[in-house]
């Protein structure tokens, strides 16, 4: 994991852990008023076909002990919920990553990791940008495939929330659910490629 990560481990997050919902995200330091924020302000996150979705989130973390994440994904293809827990060196963001990782099955490279502030003060929201490839190597395409024409595909996904923990595993949720998407796409372009007419 990025050294950047444990930046924003140390930059951002105190000694207690924190646990955030789809409905209910974790309270920055002071609480906004509704007047302040967008309604969908809490979980703001770019539009894509959703294969997984945040369900429950958990981190444990502080100065002195090893950073733990305990997650659930929603499963849209299996119609099932998934929850599985992870530890890390490196901070509450790796902790996050590795067990989406294990949800989804996925082998992942986080190649970019990017944190910024949309406004001032201490109520401002978190915007994260990630960009992900799949580790994992493929067998030759056939040509005429989405992936025969060039190198490995890379995805990026955003997401912005009052709490930075929260929009981290967002958008590293969009960045899989597109990486997914582009497979599927991918499976269905290589096989109408080797379908001949007889």
């Amino acid at each position: 994991m990025h050294a950047l990560v444990a930046d924003v481990r140390s930059s951002t997050l105190g000694g207690s852990g924190t646990s955030a919902t789809p409905e209910a995200s974790a309270a920055p330091v002071t609480s906004p008023t509704s007047t302040e924020l967008p309604e969908d302000a809490h979980d703001l996150v770019d539009p894509v076909t959703q294969r997984f979705a945040l369900r429950h989130m958990q981190v444990f973390t502080g100065v002195g002990i090893t950073p733990t994440a305990t997650v659930t994904l929603h499963d849209a293809q299996r119609g099932e919920d998934l929850t599985d827990a992870a530890l890390a060196k490196n901070g509450p963001i790796e902790a996050i990553y590795s067990v989406i990782q294990r949800i989804t099955g996925l082998d992942i490279d986080l190649l970019n990791f990017n944190v910024s502030a949309t406004s001032e003060g201490q109520d401002t929201l978190g915007k994260v940008a990630v960009r992900i490839a799949s580790r994992t190597s493929s067998p030759p395409d056939a040509e005429g495939s989405l992936t025969s024409y060039g190198a490995q595909p890379k995805f990026t996904g955003l997401a912005t929330n009052v709490d930075i923990i929260t929009a981290s595993a967002n958008a590293y949720i969009s960045a899989l659910n597109r990486m997914v998407s582009h497979d599927s796409a991918d499976t269905r372009a290589s096989h109408k490629d080797r379908s001949v007419n007889i």
